[in-house]
């Protein structure tokens, strides 16, 4: 199984590359991991909240393949423990998930047709 991160924005704080570089390390001696920067639309300063979550959530859907299993990091969505989250990698790992996507929403968070 592969874990991806997307994460919709920039990369552009200097704490994130440090942060993301451990975190890594860490999981990568269990899976293979990448992370992909989501650019954000085009005039994405001139949308509404609601029309850039929606643009953002399109772009996303297309990035998307049929056999990936999305999992949308959301304020409102369940916390896991390590115990808890060891666990759900595993479960994934047993149902042969070749790829896993974390999606790190926008600004705004995650459009409702993603979640």
């Amino acid at each position: 199984m592969k874990i991806q991160f997307w994460a919709i924005g920039k990369n552009h704080e200097p704490y994130v590359k440090p942060g993301v570089e451990d975190f890594t390390n860490r999981i990568s001696n269990y899976f293979p991991v990448e992370w992909t920067i989501i650019p954000v639309p085009k005039n994405a300063g001139m949308l509404s909240e609601m029309d850039l979550k929606k643009k953002e959530g399109e772009t996303v859907m297309g990035w998307l393949q049929k056999e990936d299993y999305l999992v949308a990091l959301d304020e409102r969505g369940k916390q896991f423990d390590s115990l808890q989250l060891s666990q759900f990698l595993q479960a994934r790992g047993n149902e042969s998930t070749k790829k896993l996507v974390f999606l790190i929403g926008g600004a705004y968070g995650i459009d409702e047709a993603i979640l």
